[in-house]
């Protein structure tokens, strides 16, 4: 019998009868007579309301009857996806969840039951933590002790991928009326909880366009820090429960796969019931059937709050002002802000290319680095580099990790690498050549130098970036969407404080700093070993340690002869044995090469000993340590070299014999400059 004559028969002869007390369907099939003399109608027409669904119940034998399953195989998928069967009491009695269950997959439909027409003490189901989804009265998902009605889902429902081809106006008209609450549907592809993915398409994909990356377990921190903790989940149906919940219903859903992979996805409450969606591809989701652990870590706020945590840090500025260091400035500052929205590392960057960025930069929530070009005659790159550590360790502290655009720096791999420890955009130009992206209908190419983004990933092995002709709001968002945490939670204020005060300040009048210096040393040498910008703090305080507090405060307040003076705490070790002033020289040595590189910008002190400690450690090689010293001979003019050239001669007094050629080598280096 095929479909159309199925319903014509049922139609036809007063089977197919609607209770108007309870609503939903009821199929006659006792052969003769209409339904409404059916004495198990009456049931169907009188038992308590069951809301949301549409019931569907039918009289004895009507799984043996072909009636009952071509009506559910003529019936829309739509109307399918909203219907449960309800069995009644006067027809199949009590039943245990096995019972239920093989009903549900007979029918490839939900079954649905009172909780106390359940069984007392009946067998118990197999993964019923992800196929009973208790109700409440309202027909929403709660806890199983709560239960006032209980839904068995089957193994493969009849409205798996419901309206996967929705057209818009379809998808419009559910677009602020409820779903089905407690929906749980099995299908090929896998398991879709809540509202179904094709309308979930339609209804955030606005609100998750521009994300454009999948979540990761730095998302789930991120939330953590603002205060929540993750759960793990007992099954499917509780984690609908907490979605649905108007306390817990948004935050980070994290499901392992039977092969261990962990899939995050954002799990929402919304005007339409619960939802999991993608941010990445902007779509709803199918989760694993085969699944192992499942995690859910709510998030107090909107959903736009959400999305722009993940995306941008929390909302808000630190009220900490950023220390510039010494070829940054701040361009384009708004008025009564701390936090600056555009620095210029470098020089060399026209004013009418930053006068672009300035009305962007509110609208990508991350404050923008853009590199110029250097002097021939500056710092050495690595030093560079090191300035632009600073930035983003103390935009890190304020929940930020910021864009950088290349406007005139040479890239390096050492740059790239400092980009993706922090998982960092950078927006460049892609120089003599033509680039291409997809688009629709072709391809669209740019002759010219078109710029695109370079995503910074902990392996670095860069994601390709969209690339346009312009340097546009698109490009910005993107960069600033793909941001990534990789850093620890930021580091206690006291510390904020000390690296981001001058170390002049703290041994002014040759005073030791008022913290605590064994509390807080470990941190603050976590800090420099992320930014070497802040290396001379922590070295100072490993000086303090040392005894060497009246060296450092004499160091950095007197500025002439700081090379000597240097020299001659080398020398002057309280353990006057040989191992004792050699152990003391091999441990000053590189606390303060990095002192000097600091605030008191001694860069021949700096690079003489920085290459001294790479021969004593075997850091670098010989040549390359030489090497160093050429890279600063702007800082050693003839007046410099004396004073490290005689503190050199001296250390060999100092030194095992077999150290004599390093020591040599530098002297060297330092003659040729």
């Amino acid at each position: 019998m095929s479909p159309s004559q199925v319903m014509l028969e049922l139609c036809a002869d007063s089977r197919l009868a609607p209770p108007p007390e309870t609503g939903g369907m009821y199929l006659h099939l006792n052969g003769a007579g209409k339904a409404e003399d059916d004495p198990h109608y009456g049931e169907a027409n009188t038992r308590p309301p069951m809301p949301e669904i549409i019931p569907l119940s039918h009289g004895p034998g009507g799984l043996d009857k072909s009636l009952v399953m071509g009506y559910l195989d003529r019936t829309p998928a739509e109307a399918l996806d909203r219907m449960a069967y309800v069995p009644l009491l006067s027809v199949q009695g009590r039943l245990d969840l096995p019972g239920l269950a093989a009903l549900a997959d007979d029918l490839r439909l939900p079954v649905q039951i009172r909780a106390a027409h359940l069984v007392p003490g009946g067998q118990p189901l197999g993964l019923a933590q992800d196929r009973v989804v208790p109700l409440d009265q309202h027909g929403r998902a709660t806890s199983l002790d709560r239960a006032w009605m209980l839904r068995v889902v089957p193994a493969a429902s009849r409205s798996a991928g419901v309206y996967g081809d929705v057209t818009a106006e379809i998808a419009e008209i559910w677009a602020d009326r409820p779903y089905l609450s407690g929906r749980l549907v099995f299908g090929p592809n896998g398991v879709e909880l809540g509202l179904p993915p094709g309308l979930v398409d339609h209804s955030y994909g606005p609100v998750l366009a521009g994300f454009g990356r999948p979540l990761d377990s730095a998302d789930t921190d991120a939330v953590r820090r603002a205060g929540s903790e993750t759960v793990v989940v007992a099954g499917y149906a509780e984690l609908l429960r907490l979605l649905e919940s108007p306390t817990s219903g948004r935050g980070i859903v994290e499901v392992d796969d039977e092969q261990g992979v962990t899939r995050i996805f954002i799990g929402d409450n919304g005007p339409q019931g619960a939802a999991v969606m993608d941010p990445g591809t902007g779509q709803g989701v199918v989760l694993a059937q085969n699944r192992q652990q499942i995690r859910f870590t709510p998030y107090v706020g909107t959903l736009v709050d959400l999305l722009h945590e993940l995306r941008f840090g929390p909302q808000g500025q630190s009220s900490r002002p950023i220390v510039l260091p010494p070829h940054a400035t701040v361009y384009g500052q708004p008025t009564g802000t701390v936090t600056p929205g555009i620095t210029v590392l470098g020089d060399g960057v026209p004013a009418s290319f930053l006068d672009t960025l300035v009305p962007l930069v509110a609208k990508v929530g991350q404050p923008i680095v853009v590199l110029g070009k250097f002097q021939a005659d500056d710092k050495p790159r690595h030093e560079l580099t090191t300035q632009l550590g600073s930035l983003f360790e103390q935009h890190l502290w304020a929940g930020k990790v910021p864009i950088v655009i290349n406007r005139g720096m040479s890239e390096t791999s050492e740059l790239h690498g400092f980009l993706d420890g922090y998982r960092a955009s950078l927006i460049h130009q892609v120089p003599g050549r033509t680039a291409a992206m997809p688009a629709a209908g072709g391809l669209v190419s740019f002759l010219g130098n078109p710029w695109t983004v370079r995503e910074g990933v902990p392996a670095g092995t860069p994601a390709a970036g969209p690339v346009h002709d312009d340097l546009t709001l698109d490009l910005l968002l993107f960069a600033a969407g793909n941001r990534r945490r990789t850093v620890g939670s930021p580091p206690p204020e006291p510390v904020q404080e000390f690296v981001t005060t001058p170390l002049t300040i703290h041994f002014g009048a040759g005073s030791l700093p008022d913290l605590p210096v064994r509390t807080l040393g470990p941190v603050v040498r976590q800090v420099a070993a992320r930014a070497p910008f802040f290396a001379a703090h922590s070295a100072a305080l490993d000086l303090v340690e040392l005894g060497e507090a009246d060296g450092v405060a004499s160091y950095l307040t007197e500025e002439t002869g700081r090379g000597q003076q240097i020299f001659q705490r080398l020398l002057a070790a309280p353990d006057k044995s040989a191992a004792g002033r050699e152990q003391r020289v091999r441990q000053l040595v590189p606390l303060y090469a990095a002192l000097a590189g600091g605030e008191a910008a001694d860069m021949a002190s700096h690079a003489t000993l920085g290459a001294l400690n790479d021969l004593l450690t075997g850091a670098a090689a010989p040549d390359a340590a030489v090497h160093r010293i050429s890279q600063y001979k702007k800082y050693l003019p003839p007046e410099a070299k004396a004073p490290l050239l005689l503190g050199l001669r001296d250390l060999k007094v100092v030194l095992p014999a077999d150290q004599e050629a390093h020591l040599d080598a530098v002297i060297t280096a330092i003659l040729e400059c």
